[in-house]
């Protein structure tokens, strides 16, 4: 980091929780941590009593006036609580810069148009924006300045050196979370492919082709799944896939990217491009089509798909991706 300024990231307590957002920002905030960044820190942040509202706003000015004017803080977004907007707000009026990780758009996700245009308004406020990809760093130059907003590309998953050797077979697994991917309900359909189901909230059946497999902390879960492919699929339907994954990376591809596990797309995500051109992966319209690619793939080629996902392993693994983007905003950043 420059000598010149100081660098900040508002940091966030969850405990023990796997949520999948949860553990972005803690992997985000370990990095940041790593990089020399100084964390900031608001109490009991989930408390909605009137005394821990009131203890906030005197936490707000505390934190406020304890960074100096040539700074840098880095948020995530969405903000978690009021007084984190208050605190934006804040620094803005004194000068100091804001970045904001975006870990989800919310109004994006649930199709609210209401909340979106919210978000939109607050994410105007920071200086410096970290996308997603390009598909979602589109969206939002229709409405922000393109020349704050940059790309991470993959989330960072850090996870041991070593995974176990991948076999190409008609076995793959899927790791998230089941209240939202019900599309898992109608696996049976495709006899000809055996699923490996990882994560919270499963309530279906094990049967001929579907096996679940339980919840497993993540930095266990590389060394745990296993199949040939890893899937990246949302929503409740084996043939239409939820169109949010237009716009986000879902932070399994670097899950399956950490587990050395080839992967399977949707044509139309925003990570379609990027698994065709690193050659990591296959793409589908449906789920359906799952047995007839998986068919036509070579030994050769999918022994090359692991091939090429090592260097991108070995990036995710060590944090490179958050360290590059970060590293890159800040080279040029003066006061």
């Amino acid at each position: 980091m420059a000598n010149n300024f100081h660098t900040y990231y508002l940091a966030e307590t969850y405990g023990n929780d796997l949520h999948t957002a949860s553990i972005v920002r803690k992997v985000n905030e370990m990095i940041l941590s790593q990089m020399g960044f100084s964390e900031l820190k608001f109490l009991n942040i989930k408390d909605g009593s009137v005394i821990v509202k009131l203890r906030r706003l005197s936490e707000v000015v505390k934190l406020a006036l304890s960074v100096k004017k040539n700074s840098l803080v880095v948020f995530h977004f969405p903000l978690l609580a009021s007084a984190y907007a208050v605190l934006l707000r804040v620094f803005n009026k004194r000068g100091i810069r804001t970045a904001a990780i975006i870990i989800d758009i919310d109004g994006l996700r649930y199709k609210d148009e209401k909340l979106l245009k919210k978000e939109l308004e607050t994410l105007k406020e920071f200086n410096y924006i970290i996308a997603h990809n390009d598909a979602m760093k589109d969206f939002l130059s229709q409405h922000i300045t393109a020349d704050k907003i940059s790309c991470i590309n993959l989330f960072d998953y850090p996870a041991d050196k070593t995974v176990p050797e991948k076999k190409l077979s008609n076995t793959v697994c899927f790791a998230g979370n089941f209240e939202k991917a019900t599309f898992v309900n109608d696996l049976d359909k495709m006899q000809e492919v055996n699923f490996n189901l990882y994560g919270q909230l499963y309530t279906g059946e094990t049967k001929k082709n579907i096996c679940y497999k339980g919840v497993f902390p993540p930095s266990e879960l590389p060394q745990k799944l296993e199949g040939s492919f890893g899937i990246l699929w949302d929503g409740d339907s084996i043939e239409n896939c939820d169109d949010y994954l237009q716009y986000n990376n879902p932070h399994k591809l670097s899950l399956y990217i950490a587990a050395g596990l080839p992967v399977i797309v949707w044509q139309k995500s925003a990570v379609a491009k990027f698994v065709e051109e690193n050659n990591i992966g296959i793409t589908i319209n449906s789920l359906t089509e799952l047995n007839n690619k998986i068919n036509n793939i070579s030994l050769a080629q999918y022994e090359l798909m692991k091939k090429n996902i090592e260097p991108l392993r070995s990036e995710v693994i060590n944090g490179s991706f958050l360290n590059r983007v970060i590293t890159a905003m800040t080279s040029n950043l003066s006061f």
